[in-house]
């Protein structure tokens, strides 16, 4: 496996050979956080994609936010839908839209938007309540969390495939047997491949640590522990199962760090189902 390792340690240097994302989703990201950004930067960046600013109309033109009139206008759409919908939206769809189909694995996006859907309802639930400017980096690091995973599989589906026969055939988890199959985890290669994209290090962090907590130091923890749970939710709940082996267990570090417990939880589960459909629409 030396040498498996070695290439993967390579590749990760350039990354060459995977899709460059719209420049939109760069440009978005250095807004994340930010309090002072103005209705108006957001309108520019998005109408540098015709793609993403057509997406975004027509969500701002759907059923359950139509009014009399359809909006033909990015402005119109931020302001029936809000500044941080769109952004979301324009974020999941300029991901969507670099990753061609013919090389994601059939779970992947189902179960990536699930987990943005799970981080959306805990941000707005937590008993520790999420500081209003990581909501956005929080969603967007778990829509990629998993992002690593389609590297391997895309890029090496024979070793990827092992991963997964190792797995079944032992009853474990990806995660408990991948540095053993691979000789490193897709949470790292989900961080280089963010920073390769341009993404706050926040959003780095949180992909790398949200099977190992332990990897992520106290300014991030947070949104890590968020990221890891909504994870791990989307297991315990079955929607969109990667085949991971995830297990959500009553003692798992984020739910006695953000103070969950189990009628909770339960509200929780039974939000994140409706949000999670409801994103399946965005992309449909």
């Amino acid at each position: 496996m030396a040498s498996l390792v070695d290439q993967i340690s390579s590749d990760l240097e350039t990354l060459g050979d995977l899709p460059s994302p719209s420049p939109v989703l760069a440009k978005l990201s250095t807004t994340l956080g930010r309090d002072d950004v103005e209705l108006i930067e957001i309108e520019e960046i998005i109408g540098q994609d015709p793609v993403v600013a057509g997406r975004v109309i027509q969500a701002a033109n759907a059923a359950s936010y139509a009014s009399r009139a359809p909006t033909t206008t990015i402005h119109n759409a931020l302001l029936r839908l809000g500044v941080v919908r769109v952004r979301r939206l324009a974020l999941l769809i300029t991901l969507y839209n670099a990753l061609p189909g013919r090389r994601v694995p059939e779970r992947f996006w189902p179960h990536s938007l699930a987990a943005a859907s799970c981080a959306e309802v805990l941000t707005r639930n937590l008993p520790a309540q999420t500081p209003e400017d990581d909501s956005d980096v929080i969603f967007l690091a778990a829509l990629l969390h998993d992002v690593g995973l389609l590297v391997l599989a895309s890029h090496y589906p024979e070793h990827y495939q092992t991963l997964c026969d190792t797995a079944i055939r032992e009853g474990r988890s990806f995660d408990e047997v991948e540095d053993v199959v691979l000789g490193l985890h897709h949470g790292v290669i989900g961080q280089r491949l963010a920073a390769l994209w341009l993404l706050p290090p926040a959003v780095g962090a949180a992909i790398r640590a949200h099977h190992r907590l332990d990897t992520v130091g106290p300014e991030y923890r947070h949104s890590a522990l968020v990221v890891h749970l909504a994870d791990a939710l989307c297991y315990h709940v079955g929607i969109g199962d990667m085949g991971e082996g995830v297990v959500l267990l009553p003692d798992d570090p984020a739910l006695l760090e953000l103070g969950i417990g189990p009628d909770m939880l339960a509200l929780l589960m039974k939000e994140a189902k409706v949000e999670s459909e409801r994103a399946g629409q965005a992309l449909g």
